[in-house]
């Protein structure tokens, strides 16, 4: 007998149901003979990558790209994944999956971004899940060289005004000093040359991104109109004297 079996996953079951027109003795039944069609191995894809790994030197505040090759020499069809592991938001590849015919050969960008970076080495893995059944997990190592960058003072308002007041008052203000660069700011002194104004604190350091409120307080000893010029003196090669 042959019964015909579509593709798929089937369980095959085999009955034996005693001849109703008797009800007594004993028979049996034998299955010994099953054939199953010749199963083909479906055509297997055969994936290569160029280059394995990434090792770039970056400026801060750049972007880069790279060129990942992604090549498949075998007869079957490459179905592909890119993720980074762990994950980054300086490291982009695109496109990020896909599938490539047999013999072909696509290019994938990978764009570097250090704009948000500080100076360091940054470091990521490229994980190519894919259908080659000899090497279904390729990981492509990333490392970003980012060159240290200097601090950079801020300091906000630039001018201050107390006002009118009585002699022997006392009131206060304040500026903020921020450090927008990439290093540690290292406030060393700040001074005024009249002694009506009191200024604290006086040093400080501040890591990039930091800020810090700086109180003045001025109390006027006679009726005359009051003028300084705060002094900042920092490690900001830029600018080392802010006034």
């Amino acid at each position: 007998a042959t019964y015909p079996v579509t593709i798929g996953n089937h369980n095959f079951t085999w009955a034996y149901r005693k001849d109703g027109s008797s009800n007594n003795g004993s028979d049996c039944g034998w299955i010994d003979y099953i054939i199953f069609p010749t199963i083909s191995a479906l055509p297997s894809s055969d994936i290569s990558i160029d280059p394995s790994s990434f090792s770039e030197n970056i400026l801060p505040g750049d972007i880069t790209t790279r060129t990942l090759t992604v090549a498949n020499s075998g007869p079957g069809e490459l179905v592909f994944d890119i993720a980074e592991h762990p994950a980054q938001d300086w490291i982009n590849v695109n496109p990020a999956s896909g599938s490539i015919a047999a013999d072909q050969t696509i290019e994938l960008t990978v764009t570097l971004d250090a704009t948000t970076l500080c100076g360091g080495i940054y470091s990521t893995d490229l994980e190519i899940n894919n259908n080659d059944p000899s090497q279904y997990l390729l990981t492509v190592p990333v490392q970003m060289s980012v060159p240290g960058t200097d601090p950079s003072i801020v300091v906000e308002p630039l001018e201050i005004d107390f006002g009118s007041l009585f002699v022997g008052d006392t009131v206060c203000d304040s500026i903020m000093i921020s450090n927008n660069g990439c290093d540690v700011l290292a406030i060393s002194e700040i001074t005024s040359v009249q002694e009506e104004f009191i200024i604290s604190p006086t040093s400080f350091d501040l890591n990039p991104e930091e800020t810090q409120l700086v109180n003045i307080y001025f109390t006027p000893t006679e009726s005359v109109d009051i003028q300084d010029t705060l002094r900042i003196l920092s490690n900001d090669p830029e600018e080392p004297i802010t006034t």
